[in-house]
């Protein structure tokens, strides 16, 4: 028995040996351990400490190229600013970042391939969306100021407790919803309540990575079941859409009173891109549309944080806004000239960003960085976000919080917040930056300006909105509150 047992073990050891050598990656440095049984401590440790490692291996291969194991394979690291050049300069066909996010959220499995492998919406986004940011500016402000007035109430020298993520969420929920769909479907609850559940359904979808491929399907209903809210989402927009059907068909492209919203840009978008126009293909697309609006939540909650244990940092911000409603009362340009609540919001994004490894991409052919680095086919390839944004080179004093970090005199060469660079990539980089960055900085201003000029605002310090880090990303805390008091006001209009 005693040598039965020694030559499992001699075999174990000499496949693992020889999986090693055969690795592809094997000539990439690694942090933690390599070998094929004790990298699964390294994927461990990453699950709860992963912001550490991160850290950790920005410093031990500075401007290197490196390796960790994580519960879900291997991820390969780029340190330094020029390894952001390089993987922004790649083709499609080298490096993939669709092939990555669909991996990450197994997205075949929870929304279908066709989002994939025909993202039209991705132009319904970059650009209707992005040009009408404007014309749409009267109803996301009213919408978030009726929103804000429900949630808070309006009463005077009364302070209100308000849990400040689910409340931010619910208030992007109702924007995303009267931008989308407009009259009288934005108001329906259940339609809201659909669409802003797109983020934790769909951040379900990483679990179905631990399942065989041929598994997948059956556990993407038991685990993420997306198809239950696309089915009720569909059945909602089934009459929207046909009606706006039959009048292209009886009056044309151009039909009189053709609404300006995102169903029927995405409509539109669908057709050019050769896709039969459907009520559950559309809520399919918006439903992944909203993805990003738990983000938009968490950062305002960060912001809103900063301000409220910062108090230093009220009147400045205040003073600017209500300078510019002065001159150009609630419009785009009003907010686009509140040039240190920007500089404010960079910071937040530059401290709390989201996940610490930016610039997703699936390697789809073998890669080779300018100083020799082989990134072979299928793997996942990241730039280190975290290391750049806490790299005391790039951001002196980087682990201080300045929320004025980036304010310049001359306001035409500050380093605006939807301006991604190479040490600083919340919103990606380049060519596959964030189309709708746009969007979620004006609705994040827009929210935070209202806030400022009609509530004074208090926390506790102990809760922080974001509780702790789990693998790339931060988790909510769900107990956080802001506690909101009525100004009074010298009849400045506030809303």
């Amino acid at each position: 028995m005693e040598n039965a047992y020694a030559f499992l073990t001699g075999i174990l050891v000499i496949l693992c040996f020889l999986s090693f050598r055969k690795s592809k990656l094997s000539h990439i440095p690694t942090l933690g351990y390599s070998t094929p049984l004790l990298s699964y401590i390294t994927a461990y440790q990453f699950h709860s400490r992963s912001r550490e490692m991160i850290e950790q291996g920005y410093r031990k291969y500075p401007n290197k190229v490196w390796k960790l194991a994580t519960l879900h394979g291997w991820f390969v690291v780029a340190n330094g600013t020029h390894h952001v050049e390089e993987m922004n300069k790649a083709s499609g066909k080298e490096l993939s970042a669709i092939l990555n996010f669909q991996s990450y959220l197994q997205l075949d499995f929870t929304l279908g391939p066709a989002v994939t492998t025909n993202p039209y919406h991705i132009n319904v986004v970059r650009s209707p969306m992005t040009r009408n940011i404007g014309p749409q500016f009267e109803d996301m402000h009213e919408e978030a100021v009726d929103a804000f007035k429900d949630i808070i109430g309006p009463a005077h020298g009364e302070w209100t407790a308000v849990p400040i993520f689910a409340s931010i969420a619910e208030v992007v929920s109702r924007i995303n919803a009267r931008l989308a769909v407009g009259f009288p479907l934005c108001r329906d609850a259940a339609f809201r309540q659909l669409m802003g559940s797109s983020s934790k359904v769909l951040l379900r979808g990483r679990q179905l990575r631990f399942f065989p491929r041929f598994l997948r399907p059956i556990a993407a209903k038991l685990i993420v079941d997306s198809g239950a809210d696309l089915s009720a989402m569909a059945s909602q927009l089934e009459p929207v859409v046909k009606q706006r059907l039959d009048m292209e068909r009886l009056h044309g492209f151009d039909w009189p009173g053709k609404p300006n919203d995102t169903l029927m840009w995405m409509m539109d978008e669908a057709q050019k891109a050769g896709e039969k126009v459907t009520a559950y293909g559309m809520a399919t697309r918006l439903y992944f549309l909203t993805f990003a609006s738990d983000g938009i939540a968490m950062m305002l909650s960060c912001a809103l944080y900063e301000l409220t244990t910062r108090p230093e940092y009220i009147q400045p911000l205040r003073d600017e806004v209500e300078e510019m409603l002065s001159q150009d009362g609630w419009t785009k340009e009003g907010i686009s000239k509140l040039h240190r609540m920007d500089s404010f919001f960079k910071e937040i994004h530059r401290c709390y960003d989201l996940t610490i490894l930016h610039l997703g991409r699936r390697v789809v052919k073998n890669f080779v960085f300018a100083d020799g680095t082989l990134i072979p086919a299928g793997s996942d390839l990241f730039s280190n976000a975290y290391g750049m944004h806490f790299d005391e080179e790039l951001y002196p004093s980087s682990h201080s919080f300045n929320g004025f970090r980036f304010v310049q005199e001359d306001s035409t060469k500050q380093l605006q917040l939807i301006k991604p660079g190479l040490d600083y990539v919340p919103f990606g980089y380049g060519k596959h930056a964030c189309p709708g960055r746009f969007t979620a900085a004006y609705q994040m201003k827009t929210m935070l300006a209202y806030l400022i000029v009609t509530y004074d605002m208090k926390t506790d310090k102990e809760l922080h909105p974001l509780s702790r880090f789990l693998e790339r990303g931060f988790s909510v805390n769900m107990q956080a509150t802001v506690h909101f008091q009525k100004r009074r006001n010298d009849g400045l209009k506030l809303s």
